[in-house]
């Protein structure tokens, strides 16, 4: 079903897309909306997560996406890419595949150009890379024949900001902004874990069968802390597929966090945010138990449902016939048949297309 799905989103993306480029539609005002690719490092072999951010995401939100992201292919290869914390019903609105080395395809389209746009600034997309290249260099992840929109298909300007990966202590061009998070450099002398008093916020965008999480770790108390680990146990089949700005450990239930080596320090109430995807079956509750560093943590406030709905739509038969109100025109018709029902049943308009064109119907855009 959501591949079904999927297919139709990138069908009515393309229609759309199309319009937002070639007709003369009116330019939404996003002035300060950019889109940008974080700077990380990593060394030969490493598999390494790089974000790609939206921020100052205009008050109409951002309904459809569509870009193009390019990499050096002799240095670095693609593993995989999955929806960011801000990407809403990621199973339905989000794809993402390499179209080829060096090029990697992204698409959103929020499927009811109503409810779902993306509203907030954040994580669009984590790219999962393994770096190839031994040598001390950097490689460019950017950007490209990007386009957007909001739910009335007009068109939506960006500013876009290419990331710089530095691969094995390489000499690097400095970015013109500050990453959202930090070049990631090995230390020489790795952090040790130190007590203290701590919260643990979790929230996630469940989705049935999957989740995006955010994690934020603070730090309550009056000193520094050098070096974290979290520690949780999920009350169900929850596994978590990828995750950026930690590392992580599950056997079975039990899940250990810790910090990347760019955000081992947490100042006195300061706090880091950590991200991964979880899948599951059946129920996806939020774990209320934390530890941080052996201690115990005071759990933040959810802000997602715990539970999926237990009650299922009222099962509805499709039409088997033939339209009753066949089309008695002889041109290409689009018409919705003639239907009935009685009270409290659910009711199947189907929408015809008659007498379709050899050549076919490539695009097509209704109310």
């Amino acid at each position: 079903m959501y591949v079904s799905k999927i297919k139709k989103c990138i069908c009515v993306a393309l229609c759309a897309f199309l319009l937002c480029t070639f007709l003369p539609t009116e330019k939404a005002e996003a002035a300060g909306f950019t889109v940008s690719v974080d700077s990380v490092s990593g060394t030969v072999g490493q598999q390494i997560v790089v974000p790609v951010n939206f921020n100052d995401v205009p008050s109409g939100g951002i309904s459809t996406a569509d870009m193009t992201i390019t990499y050096d292919s002799s240095k670095l290869e693609y593993v995989s890419g999955a929806a960011g914390s801000i990407v809403t019903d990621p199973s339905t609105n989000f794809a993402i595949n390499k179209d080829k080395d060096g090029s990697i395809k992204a698409l959103f389209l929020d499927y009811t150009m109503r409810s779902g746009a993306i509203s907030t600034s954040g994580t669009f997309a984590n790219l999962t890379f393994k770096v190839l290249s031994s040598q001390a260099t950097t490689a460019e992840v950017a950007v490209v024949n990007a386009t957007f929109g909001d739910n009335n298909l007009s068109k939506i300007s960006a500013n876009v900001q290419r990331g710089n990966i530095t691969l094995n202590n390489g000499a690097s061009t400095q970015p013109t902004t500050q990453p959202s998070t930090p070049p990631w450099t090995q230390p020489t002398n790795p952090p040790q874990n130190s007590a203290g008093d701590f919260s643990v916020s979790y929230s996630q965008n469940s989705w049935g069968t999957g989740a995006t999480v955010s994690m934020i770790i603070k730090n309550n108390g009056s000193s520094e802390v050098n070096g974290w680990t979290v520690n949780f146990t999920y009350g169900g089949n929850q596994k978590i597929t990828n995750a950026w700005n930690c590392t992580y450990n599950q056997s079975g239930s039990s899940v250990t966090l810790s910090n990347a080596a760019y955000n081992a320090s947490i100042p006195a109430g300061g706090s880091v945010t950590v991200g991964f995807n979880i899948s599951y079956s059946g129920t996806n509750t939020e774990p209320t138990s934390f530890s941080v560093n052996s201690s115990s943590a005071n759990p933040g406030n959810p802000t997602q449902p715990t539970t999926q709905p237990t009650t299922q739509p009222t099962q509805t038969t499709q039409p088997t016939t033939q339209p009753t109100n066949p089309p008695t025109t002889s041109g290409f018709t689009v018409y919705v048949d003639s239907v009935a029902g009685t009270a409290g049943q659910q009711v199947v308009l189907p929408v015809y297309f008659a007498n379709v064109p050899s050549s076919g119907v490539s695009t097509a855009d209704m109310t």
